[in-house]
């Protein structure tokens, strides 16, 4: 290097700058490496390592030739670099071999797959797959039937070989039809018919379907294939996978609504009956107070008489009797508007309920919640693949309930969705949230991910690890509504309220009596002409929960009874009951004391027109099942490789499928080239 320096004191900076750039420059020094790639150099680090295990054997070798005898350990270790050495010796082998070597050998295993050059001027089968450089690459001839369609090992052997979800055994046939041009798709197991979908919508019969050209076909969840009568190469490509998925899914969803729709049919039904049985009740009180009226009337009249036959009093009587004859005229009369009244709130009441059923239908509307039911569907529709295949005793659905309270205080309150799960392995039912269902479907897709890629043995996880267990809690049978307006006449009212499900479901009856009594505990005789009388006063009254009528029979364990004072706001309660009476009732028979110490006009109006909530809780039981026989690691991993780059959990898992990872460096990205060995 040569610098340039001035000797001017102006330019000093710069000659300075330079001699620290040269100071700095002489000091830099190159090393030289090898220039190898990437496979090159672990080839040669492979070498290395062989050489070094080949010395190592033979130096224990020249040591059994001395004579020397080898202890356990070394005899061990000798064992160990002699296995060591022959599998790095494999793989240095295998990774030293040229494309083209690699390129035979793939074509050579296509020829013992039966894969063959398909005429495409004859009926045939084209496979779609998600990655486009891999779809319209696979084609099956239908030339000579029947063709059988399943499993590796399947009976009689397919000449298809699938896995995946849902695939069985012998899954699905080809035969001929009563026309030489009619080809027929049908299912060659009963349960196999579940997994069979044609342009999107499932195989309706085990007679099977006469195929046209074009028609799209779904084996399983994840296998695509086209049904060709002849094709020119070119005019197969406007149909591709996401195509397919994408019709597939809108068959499922129109599916689902006509479900839907029928579920809101039947609760309707429900409805209705509901309606009618708060008629009849209705009749029934109405009938209960003529009673009343008519003993009272009759009360009444007999004091007349006898104030008739008192001749000395006659005058003072004959007042007497008028002002009672009116006062009970005025009762009548306020009894009569108070009847009338009841009649419109309860009219108003059905009119409610009416306009609550189509805010619940408007809402179903909404498109944000049902694509959230649509995420959540696709995933329980896998999560029951799943289940089958591992032969668990376990069921799984979409369940939408209502707070009942919420819905009686606001009616746009929005429906909460759950997933029901129904454990017989256990015997329980669970019910989860949204969040807490994604988490347990990762756990349990990973869980079969790991014993179909590794030495795990998923029958013998402990109930801790098991997605599908959960802590049995108690559940929410019902709420009932007590209504108070009785109590505020002073009047006691026993009923039998129907208990509703949050779900809009009768599940049963429960018999409760709100009794008001004065301070030594004694029933009141007469009634007030008008609550507002009561204002300034205390009242006492004890709840009385008598006993719980026509439940469920799989509600037959630990029945509580609990509701919310309004007095107090505490809760109140009840023991919790493991035997019933009979079948189906269970005797309960507990009284709750409570006291109000002064009466204000806001307390009697929320006794005249508010209610009790009561909740009812029990555990759900079911009848067990055991476990299917599960299906040995072996067979499902040979069905794995057989479709190597087959994604059979959705895009979500694409970039996290071992299988694909290995198939991937093995071929070193030669999968996009034209060839058969895809």
């Amino acid at each position: 290097m040569i610098c340039a320096l001035s000797p001017a004191s102006i330019n000093y900076e710069e000659t300075l700058s330079t001699l620290r750039y040269a100071d700095r420059a002489k000091k830099i020094q190159n090393k030289a490496v090898i220039n190898e790639s990437e496979h090159d150099k672990v080839v040669r680090l492979l070498k290395e390592k062989n050489d070094d295990l080949k010395k190592k054997i033979e130096a224990l070798t020249k040591k059994v030739g001395d004579g020397v005898s080898l202890n356990d350990d070394d005899e061990k270790a000798f064992k160990e670099l002699k296995a060591q050495y022959e599998e790095t010796k494999k793989l240095c082998d295998s990774m030293s071999k040229t494309f083209n070597e690699r390129l035979e050998e793939a074509k050579k295993s296509n020829k013992e797959l039966g894969i063959e050059k398909v005429d495409i001027e004859k009926p045939h089968l084209i496979v779609l797959n998600e990655d486009p450089q891999l779809s319209h690459k696979l084609k099956y001839s239908l030339k000579e039937l029947p063709v059988y369609v399943g499993r590796k090992h399947g009976n009689p052997s397919p000449k298809i070989k699938l896995s995946g979800i849902g695939i069985k055994q012998n899954h699905a046939i080809f035969l001929q039809g009563d026309n030489p041009n009619e080809i027929i798709l049908k299912p060659n197991e009963s349960d196999a018919i579940k997994y069979i979908y044609i342009n999107g919508k499932k195989l309706k019969s085990q007679d099977g379907q006469a195929l046209k050209n074009k028609d799209r076909i779904i084996f399983g969840t994840n296998t695509i294939m086209i049904y060709m009568e002849k094709s020119d190469g070119k005019d197969i490509y406007d149909i591709d996978w996401e195509c397919a998925q994408t019709e597939f899914q809108q068959e499922m969803e129109k599916q689902k609504k006509i479900e839907e729709e029928e579920n809101e049919k039947k609760k309707k039904e429900e409805y209705e009956s509901l309606k009618q049985s708060l008629e009849l009740k209705y009749n029934k009180d109405k009938k209960e107070i003529e009673t009343k009226m008519n003993l009272q009337l009759k009360e009444y009249q007999e004091k007349i008489n006898e104030m008739k036959t008192q001749s000395e009093e006659k005058k003072k009587m004959e007042k007497e009797r008028q002002e009672v004859e009116n006062e009970l005229k005025k009762k009548i009369e306020k009894l009569e508007i108070e009847r009338a009244q009841k009649k419109l709130k309860v009219q108003e009441k059905y009119k409610s309920s009416e306009v609550v059923i189509g805010e619940v239908e408007s809402t179903h509307l909404n498109e944000k919640f049902e694509k959230k039911l649509i995420n959540i569907y696709k995933k329980i529709y896998k999560f029951k693949s799943i289940i089958e295949d591992l032969n668990r005793q376990v069921k799984i659905d979409l369940y939408l309930s209502k707070n009942l309270i919420d819905h009686y205080n606001n009616p746009n309150a929005p429906l909460n969705v759950f997933i029901r799960v129904e454990n017989y392995e256990e015997g329980n039912v669970y019910y989860w949230t949204p969040d807490t269902f994604h988490d347990r479907y990762d756990s349990l897709k990973e869980l079969y991910n790991k014993y179909i890629e590794e030495s795990f043995d998923i029958s013998k996880i402990p109930n801790e690890e098991d997605p599908l267990y959960d802590t049995p809690n108690k559940s929410l049978l019902g709420y009932a509504f007590y209504k108070l307006e009785p109590l505020s006449f002073l009047m006691n009212n026993c009923t039998s309220i129907p208990i509703i499900a949050v779900n809009g479901d009768l599940q049963g009856t429960i018999v409760i009596d709100v009794v008001p009594t004065d301070r030594e505990g004694n029933l009141f005789k007469d009634i007030p002409k008008d609550p507002n009388e009561l204002i300034g006063q205390s009242l006492n009254f004890y709840v009385h929960i008598k006993e719980c009528n026509d439940l469920p029979e799989n509600f037959c364990k630990c029945l509580q009874v609990e509701y919310t004072s309004f007095i107090d706001n505490n809760n109140y309660k009840t023991k919790v009951y493991n035997e019933q009476g009979d079948k189906r009732s269970f005797p309960i028979d507990e009284k709750f004391q409570h006291e109000m110490n002064y009466m204000t006009e806001e307390d009697i109006s929320y006794l005249r027109n508010d209610k009790i909530c009561f909740k009812i809780y029990a555990f759900e039981i079911l009848q067990k099942k055991e476990r299917g026989p599960l299906p040995t690691k072996e067979n499902i991993l040979r069905n794995h490789l057989e479709v190597r780059f087959n994604d059979e959990s959705g895009n979500e898992d694409d970039n996290e499928n071992p299988l694909k990872k290995f198939y991937s460096s093995q071929i070193e990205g030669d999968k996009n080239k034209d060839c058969n060995i895809f």
